[in-house]
């Protein structure tokens, strides 16, 4: 009896020790082939040019073609779910952001998939924060004057926003739940007819990107007064933070991850993730993602899974609180 346990007991042995040695032999040779970079955006786009940027360092390193593949629709939720149901050889790449990876979980009634568990997380590459704009003449210079305003004026301050649902609106749900002031919200169809409201005073204020807000900035008919991230923008650091001029603890921003299908092999995540990581540590790197406006990330697969179920419930209670549902 000791014998056939002592056998069973070698045999599992060498059967573990093959198998960290094939494991090991994946991790040296991959990737032995092209890898598929899915981008749920359209050629041309500051989505495209940034995973057009990856694939490039990643061809580089690996010695072979990381091929993007664009399939823009339904705001990123096609290609997104179409991710979540390939094959997971580790050989397909998704650039992710806060809609489709975060947003989406509850705006949509009917989503095909599961942000946190259909997806595997590599890292988070880009946070991009937003600026906290108000019209020229709104009596208010910083977070603290605003919050008093709306509430000494409750219902009589209205925020833009781009589009109900978008990561611009849900910002402004959020300072108002943490605020809690009463303030009413205007959506409209892009920043450019959002701006010009702004710039006449038809709204007071609104949460938008740096890209977007830098050509009305410059009229001097909408001013900049807090970004919404927790660290200040590398862009525009004269600008104060939400949370350091207000509201503490504030934090939000719009971001892109990379992703990989369900089950994807750790090696192939943990390697993809190291050279991702070093190539966004790069000077060339750094300059090219601040020159868009936005900010370096990076990060380990598990801290990505983690802050990805962090924003999927952050989320989740704005778009509760702004009472907004969509269909798919």
């Amino acid at each position: 009896m000791f014998t056939r346990v002592r056998r069973a007991g070698m045999v599992f042995a060498a059967a573990f020790t093959l198998f960290g040695i094939a494991v090991s032999a994946y991790a040296q040779q991959y990737p032995t082939k092209s890898i598929r970079f899915v981008v749920p955006w359209p050629p041309g786009g500051a989505a495209d040019i940034m995973a057009r940027l990856i694939g490039e360092g990643l061809s580089k390193e690996f010695g072979q073609p990381v091929v993007v593949d664009n399939r823009p629709g339904a705001g990123g939720l096609i290609a997104t779910e179409q991710v979540a149901k390939m094959e997971p050889d580790g050989y397909t790449l998704l650039l992710g952001s806060t809609g489709p990876n975060a947003i989406a979980a509850s705006l949509y009634k009917n989503l095909r998939y599961d942000p946190v568990k259909d997806l595997t997380a590599v890292t988070e590459i880009t946070e991009l924060p937003l600026l906290l704009v108000v019209n020229k003449d709104f009596p208010a210079n910083n977070v603290k004057e605003l919050i008093a305003y709306a509430k000494a004026n409750p219902g009589k301050v209205n925020f833009a926003s781009v589009g109900a649902g978008t990561a611009q609106h849900l910002a402004s749900e959020i300072f108002k739940a943490t605020a809690g002031i009463d303030i009413v919200h205007v959506p409209y169809k892009g920043s450019a007819p959002a701006f010009t409201d702004l710039a006449s005073g038809n709204v007071q204020m609104l949460f938008d990107n740096i890209p977007a807000s830098r050509a009305m900035l410059q009229t001097g008919k909408v001013r900049a007064i807090a970004v919404s991230t927790a660290n200040r923008s590398s862009v525009m650091p004269e600008i104060p933070t939400v949370a350091e001029s207000g509201l503490p603890g504030f934090h939000v921003s719009a971001w892109q991850n990379i992703m990989m299908p369900p089950g994807s092999p750790p090696e192939a995540v943990n390697r993809v993730n190291h050279e991702i990581v070093k190539l966004l540590n790069s000077p060339e790197m750094k300059k090219r993602i601040t020159d868009m406006g936005a900010n370096v990330a990076g990060n380990t697969p598990a801290e990505e899974t983690q802050r990805i179920k962090d924003e999927v419930e952050k989320w989740g209670r704005a778009v509760k609180a702004a009472g907004v549902s969509l269909e798919y």
